[in-house]
């Protein structure tokens, strides 16, 4: 592996020391390397407001040795925000050679801060193993440039993919590994989403209660016409902030703490409502069902990644429910397509990641 690779598959391993821990900002690690190729120091961003990775990296120093290069994974910052712009810092401290990334999709960023530190005479190369660096920040890549959140819809599912049988009995799909994984995957996203169905047949709490330390999501609800029970856990539960998207045959539950949107239409676009979600600080939404949940996001081409728990069994139920709902009568070409990412073996099941764009996909082979 060319020695810039290295030094740059480094800084992200740093970068992912703070996965899920850095929203709304992206994931960043710095190495700070002599001329003689020797580690002098390191860094990461460790959560939003805290010290840049760069600032990390570059502590320990008055002034850098002149022959040092900083290997940073995303474009340094050269706006203010809660911290200074990152490229005066690597100015006041002497950095002579940067090697960057990716550069900072966001549109105050977009190459600024590479222009301006050449023209301070800063030598720069960019796109140093450039599509693992900027994989690792698909959610902070979204939300910047369309002020909407990631959204990753999660199923189990039998090899035929249905999510119940005929008469609507899930539980359990998939086996125990499964399911502790994807507890663990709510702690991964700032809301988790229910349809109505869900809510009213599972009664789901909409918490992570596998992980050691989890960091519980926002609980939102969809539903398109009907009335509540107010007893469920998603009305009682005031442990993190609620939300419900209603169409406009719904009825308002009278019920203090949630914070109620209703559309004018039979449901609540999906997009209209992620744009709300955003305004209230949230970057990223899980899906967690039910199919009619799925099948809106789908048709509105807001599904940014795919969770699917497959278990090896077959359903063999026409009438059984799968997991996408009805798109309606699509050609070939019209279907929602992904890319295949990872794959994960949980006891007996296997998880499938799947990504709406490409460049979403972290791969470092």
């Amino acid at each position: 592996m060319p020695v810039d690779q290295t030094w740059m598959r480094r800084a992200l391993s740093l970068a992912l020391e703070a996965q899920n821990q850095t929203l709304p900002n992206p994931m960043v690690g710095a190495v700070l390397v002599s001329g003689q190729g020797e580690l002098l120091s390191q860094g990461w961003h460790k959560q939003a407001g805290g010290p840049h990775a760069e600032v990390e990296a570059l502590e320990p120093f008055n002034q850098v040795p002149a022959d040092a290069t900083l290997y940073v994974t995303l474009e340094p910052c050269n706006h203010q925000g809660r911290t200074g712009p990152c490229t005066d810092l690597l100015l006041k401290k002497g950095v002579k050679q940067l090697k960057v990334g990716t550069l900072d999709p966001n549109p105050k960023m977009q190459g600024q801060s590479v222009a301006y530190l050449e023209s301070q005479g800063v030598q720069v190369e960019t796109g140093i193993f450039e599509g693992p660096c900027r994989a690792i920040n698909r959610i902070f890549n979204k939300h910047i440039t369309t002020g909407l959140p990631y959204v990753t819809a999660k199923a189990a599912v039998t090899l035929d993919g249905k999510i119940a049988n005929a008469i609507g009995a899930s539980k359990w799909i998939t086996g125990p590994e499964s399911r502790a994984f994807g507890h663990q995957l709510r702690s991964s996203y700032q809301a988790i989403a229910v349809g109505a169905e869900t809510l009213r047949v599972d009664n789901p709490r909409l918490t992570d209660r596998q992980s050691p330390s989890p960091r519980q999501p926002d609980r939102v609800v969809f539903s398109g016409s009907g009335t509540f029970n107010t007893k469920l856990d998603f009305f009682v539960s005031e442990e993190t902030r609620r939300f419900l998207f209603l169409g406009r045959t719904a009825q308002i539950p009278k019920v203090t703490g949630i914070t109620c949107f209703q559309s004018k239409e039979p449901w609540f676009d999906p997009t209209e409502a992620l744009k709300h979600l955003y305004q209230a600080g949230i970057c990223s939404l899980l899906l967690e069902g039910g199919s009619g949940l799925l099948a809106g996001f789908l048709a509105a081409d807001r599904v940014d990644q795919l969770a699917i728990f497959y278990t090896p069994k077959i359903m063999g139920q026409p009438r059984a429910p799968g997991f996408a709902g009805d798109l309606g009568p699509l050609g070939l070409d019209q279907l929602p397509s992904f890319y295949f990412g990872k794959t994960l073996r949980l006891g007996e099941d296997l998880m499938i990641e799947a990504f709406k764009r490409s460049e979403d996909v972290y791969r470092i082979d």
